[in-house]
């Protein structure tokens, strides 16, 4: 008769858990267990079936880490925010089981698990990252008495009890426009992101914010809609530096369409930041090794990732986060690509000279 994980974990001292994660191929589980595990499972027969599946319903939380589309998960800062999350997540034996909230439609909120695909996986709980929900999809998620919290996205008049966080990118792209008009610029063109989610409208209007109080016109022409990628911004980069009218900086709305940027002013024989400065957005890891080292808003991926999900782990206990919502605040790293660090190096020169 085949035996059970019950009856492994007897044979051998461990716990339950353990010849779980062992004969699933899990972490924390050293080497020498998980090998006499395998090998007293072969050796009875063990045989996976539904009482394993009951098994991991009891002991094991599965968390349903909801994205825009999986292709946002190559990107960089969503990857880092995953990693975050994960991170937490697994101090308290929860699995993530990752999923779209889009269809081949590409219609935001059209994939929401519904009631039986939840009993059916044992979700547990639900993070939504980045997904503009309307008021009807918060409505099914509502009835699918589950925790549920929102990371990086807010909709508008959302209800009081529902838990989210968000960054303010509004105020994390107008305080980049500011500072290069600060240090002189008054061309500045914006490759912005692909427009599909709210975050990008939030930085549009950061830009035009920037902008209108300095009296600047906004100019359509300057505007690029990106798609969060390196060869996309070369491509857009290219185009708006071969204008004759050419910007003397750009914002990119992530870093790594700022490393595109570069690139592409680079290959035209031009220098970043003498001819044209360029800012990103995310202060990935690689912006302060980048050459130049890129000027870049702070957002801390990995450090929302984190949060988010200690706050998520309050509502899985029962209790609300204190706050129930957080918004946090970015902050501008000014390094060397915006020229900011070249202008001052220059008045001192020439201070010197006189």
């Amino acid at each position: 008769m085949a035996t059970s994980i019950r009856e492994i974990a007897m044979e051998l001292g461990v716990s339950r858990t353990t010849v779980w994660r062992a004969l699933n191929d899990l972490p924390r589980v050293d080497e020498d267990t998980r090998a006499r595990v395998l090998q007293l499972a072969e050796e009875k027969g063990y045989n996976s079936g539904e009482a394993t599946r009951r098994f991991i319903a009891r002991r094991v939380s599965n968390i349903q880490f909801l994205v825009y589309n999986y292709k946002r998960l190559t990107y960089p800062f969503f990857y880092e925010t995953l990693r975050g999350v994960q991170e937490v997540l697994w101090q308290y034996n929860c699995n993530i089981q990752v999923a779209s909230a889009n269809t081949s439609s590409g219609v935001s909120g059209s994939c929401l698990p519904d009631v039986n695909s939840v009993k059916k996986n044992f979700i547990k709980g639900l993070i939504v990252f980045g997904v503009d929900l309307s008021h009807e999809d918060l409505k099914r998620l509502k009835k699918l008495h589950i925790p549920f919290m929102l990371l990086n996205s807010v909709p508008q008049n959302l209800d009081d009890d529902i838990c989210y966080l968000y960054t303010d990118y509004e105020a994390g792209m107008y305080a980049a426009t500011r500072h290069l008009m600060q240090i002189g610029h008054r061309k500045i063109a914006f490759i912005n992101g692909s427009m599909e989610l709210l975050v990008d409208y939030e930085k549009l209007k950061g830009y035009k914010r920037a902008l209108d109080e300095a009296g600047l016109a906004f100019d359509e022409d300057y505007v690029i809609k990106g798609n969060y990628s390196w060869e996309d911004a070369l491509k857009i980069a290219r185009q708006t530096i071969d204008r004759n009218n050419r910007p003397t900086a750009i914002i990119c709305a992530d870093d790594t369409m700022a490393l595109g940027a570069i690139a592409a002013i680079e290959d035209a024989g031009l220098r970043v930041p003498e001819d044209i400065a360029v800012v990103g957005f995310n202060d990935l890891q690689f912006a302060a090794i980048s050459r130049p080292p890129l000027t870049s808003v702070s957002i801390s991926a990995y450090d929302m990732g984190q949060l988010a999900a200690k706050m998520f782990m309050s509502l899985m206990a029962g209790k609300k986060p204190e706050p129930c919502y957080t918004i946090l605040e970015p902050k501008l790293i000014i390094r060397a690509s915006c020229g900011a660090k070249c202008r001052k190096d220059s008045l001192i020169n020439d201070r010197k000279r006189l």
